[in-house]
């Protein structure tokens, strides 16, 4: 955005800002990610794709949040 504008900037310039805001971007994101419930269920699921069967793992905490995806073929 800011060649666009005809600013030039180093590289070391990026750098300095990434150490600079990076800490206040990530905790940001931390205090917006939505909180875990206490229990959690494993869903296991068999699925056929194109003619092979595939095991489907999902992990889904007690408020219906869907934590984690997994598609096995064994």
């Amino acid at each position: 955005m800011l060649q666009e504008r005809g600013i030039q900037v180093s590289h070391e310039t990026l750098r300095q800002w990434n150490i600079k805001f990076a800490p206040l971007l990530a905790e940001e994101l931390r205090y917006r990610e939505p909180c875990r419930g206490s229990r959690w269920v494993l869903d296991e699921v068999c699925i056929e794709i194109r003619g092979r069967n595939f095991w489907f793992w999902r992990a889904v905490d007690d408020s219906g949040a869907v934590l984690n995806l997994l598609l096995q073929g064994r």
